[in-house]
């Protein structure tokens, strides 16, 4: 599921939802953006913060000066599920 398929889904379940959820994502990355290496190393570099009122985690590798923002993943997912949506082997 991408981030706008959550929101609609967030949406369907109370309307304004879905707003609230992009929020929380554009909240989590300034987070990521103030303090990059505030948060766990899960696999390879690849760093995740978890989403405060929402079950999701947003993965992450720093580059240089840059983020990048790889997934944003439902927080029930299996390890196996996120590391081949990762394309970790």
């Amino acid at each position: 599921m991408d981030i706008g398929s959550a929101q609609q889904w967030y949406d369907h379940e109370r309307k304004g939802l879905g707003k609230e959820f992009r929020a929380e994502i554009r909240h989590s990355i300034g987070l990521i953006r103030d303090n990059p290496y505030a948060y766990i190393e899960t696999y390879r570099q690849i760093r995740r913060v978890l989403l405060n009122r929402f079950p999701f985690a947003l993965y992450y590798v720093l580059f240089e000066e840059s983020v990048i923002v790889l997934a944003c993943i439902h927080a029930n997912r299996s390890p196996e599920f996120i590391k081949s949506r990762l394309n970790i082997n």
